[in-house]
């Protein structure tokens, strides 16, 4: 199951959230588009994310899933589909509050949620494995996309993306995902650990996480949705600055490492 979510991660992460950089300089020098314009279709998809995880981690809470993460692989393929057939702001708008659901649905969240309710006692190193290997999607994301360009067109390459959802990431959720899940969680972290979200809501320190997962948020969503536009108005060359974005991926595992092998004796 770890396995098949591993490489389900890989590929949601590098098409859906890292790919939308790759996307903005070839869009804009075809359709004639500010770049403010582009970027504001990818703050709305990061916006329905987030509105929609609610509601993504309630259905998860009541045994759907596999429902869910199947879904969004289906839903993140239609929208990308879609996302090569746009010829109006309005439409790039659209789609990506289709992509921003399909995020919520697939991308890290959902798999641990999953990962927590299957294995109680075990889910450290599930996750553990997913972020390991979710790591290179930023890897694979940027120099795919850049070999697809030239030969497809930004089109082109948006639609081969979108069938790799249900061709590979789709059954890889429905099979590793099969079977019941059970309806609780069974905490052995010690009283406390279980909480509803009233109760979460009341502790300071819900609300420090929530804050610091808000500033990450905002300054990593800025890099990556930035990045190739921004490394282009240095100069950089798309070789030379594929040379510099592919060792990101690299240094999130090397990091995630260390973690792993310290992490451990953190409360």
């Amino acid at each position: 199951m770890v396995a098949a979510l591993a490489a389900g991660q890989l590929l949601v992460w590098a098409w859906l959230y890292y790919g939308f950089s790759s996307f903005v300089l070839p869009m804009r020098d075809d359709l004639r588009w500010s770049e403010p314009v582009l970027m504001g279709a990818f703050s709305v998809g990061l916006a329905m994310w987030g509105a929609a995880s609610y509601g993504v981690g309630a259905a998860i809470d009541r045994g759907h899933g596999r429902a869910v993460l199947s879904g969004g692989a289906v839903l993140g393929a239609l929208g990308l589909a879609a996302w090569a057939a746009v010829r109006a702001p309005w439409m790039l708008y659209a789609v990506w509050s289709v992509l921003g659901v399909a995020m919520a649905m697939t991308l890290y969240d959902p798999a641990f949620i999953v990962l927590t309710k299957r294995y109680p006692q075990r889910y450290r190193q599930g996750i553990t494995a997913l972020t390991l290997v979710g790591g290179f999607a930023s890897t694979l994301s940027f120099p795919a996309v850049a070999w697809l360009l030239p030969w497809l067109g930004w089109r082109g390459a948006l639609l081969v993306l979108a069938g790799t959802l249900p061709v590979v990431v789709l059954p890889l959720h429905a099979w590793a995902l099969r079977g019941r899940e059970p309806d609780v969680v069974l905490s052995h972290d010690g009283p406390g650990a279980d909480s509803t979200l009233g109760e979460a809501l009341r502790h300071r320190t819900f609300w420090l996480l929530a804050l610091a997962f808000t500033l990450y948020a905002f300054a990593s969503a800025a890099l990556w949705a930035h990045l190739m536009p921004a490394l282009a108005s240095k100069g950089l060359t798309q070789g030379e600055a594929l040379a510099v974005v592919v060792w990101i991926g690299p240094a999130q595992v090397a990091g995630r490492l260390v973690f792993a092998s310290i992490g451990r004796r953190w409360t």
